[in-house]
C-alpha cells in the first residue's frame, strides 16, 4: 500500500464491529427468520443497534406476538428468493450470468481454500456464491484483520486489509442491483429495510477500504 494511501485509511478500523455486522447480514440473507433468530433481534441491545443502523423490527410484547411474525416473514423470504414464481435468488451467478454455478461459485471456493476456512453447515444447501455466504466470508476476513492488528507485524494487517477490500469488490459490490430489486418488491418492511441497510453498509466499507487497494 503506498504511504499516501495508508495515511487516508483509518488508523484502527473497527474490524470486529464490522465482522459482527457481516455475520448478522449473512444470517439474514442466507435463510428465512425463525423464532430464535427473531427473538435475538428484538431483544436489547441488539434491537437498538439494528434499528439505528437502518433496520426495521416489529414491536413484540409476548411470545405469541413473536410467533405471529414468523410466518409472514418466512413467506416473504420465500416469495422473494425461493419461488415458485417471480423470485430471484440472492446468488452472484444468477444476477451476473442468469444461471447457477457461474464463475463466482468456484471463485468463492478458492477464497475458502486460501483462508483455510469455510462457513459452518447450517442445515441448508445453497450455492457457494450465495450472498449470505459472501457476507459471512467478509466477516471472517475482518476477524482475521482484528487478530492481525493485535500483533506487532503490521504487514500482515495490511495484506489482510487488501484481501478484505478485494473480496468486497469481487463478491459484494455486485449485490447493488439485488438490493434495489428487493427494496422495490418486498411487501414487508423488514426486507425493504434490510436491503437498504445492506447497501449502505457496503458503500461505507467500500469507501473506508478503498485506500487498501489504491
Amino acid at each position: 500500500m503506498p504511504e499516501e494511501c495508508a495515511k487516508t485509511m483509518q488508523v484502527n478500523p473497527p474490524w470486529e464491529a464490522w465482522a459482527g455486522v457481516c455475520r448478522l447480514l449473512g444470517r439474514l440473507w442466507l435463510r428465512e427468520l425463525d423464532a430464535p433468530a427473531l427473538q435475538q433481534l428484538v431483544q436489547e441491545p441488539l434491537r437498538s443497534h439494528y434499528v439505528e443502523a437502518g433496520g426495521w423490527l416489529p414491536q413484540v410484547e409476548s411470545p405469541q406476538e413473536l410467533e405471529g411474525w414468523i410466518a409472514p416473514l418466512a413467506e416473504q423470504y420465500c416469495r422473494l428468493f425461493v419461488g415458485p414464481r417471480g423470485h430471484r435468488p440472492p446468488v452472484q451467478s444468477v444476477w451476473q450470468q442468469e444461471q447457477f454455478q457461474g464463475p463466482s461459485a468456484p471463485a468463492m471456493q478458492q477464497w475458502w481454500q486460501l483462508l483455510g476456512w469455510e462457513p459452518e453447515p447450517l442445515g441448508i444447501h445453497v450455492p457457494p456464491d450465495h450472498l449470505g455466504l459472501q457476507w459471512l466470508t467478509q466477516g471472517y476476513l475482518f476477524s482475521l484483520c482484528e487478530l492481525a492488528q493485535a500483533q506487532p507485524d503490521s504487514q500482515a494487517t495490511q495484506e489482510l486489509a487488501e484481501m478484505s477490500a478485494r473480496f468486497l469488490q469481487r463478491h459484494l459490490l455486485w449485490a447493488t442491483a439485488c438490493y434495489r430489486w428487493v427494496a422495490q418488491q418486498a411487501s414487508e418492511p423488514f426486507y425493504r429495510h434490510l436491503a437498504t441497510m445492506s447497501q449502505q453498509f457496503t458503500e461505507q466499507l467500500a469507501r473506508q477500504l478503498a485506500p487498501a487497494v489504491d
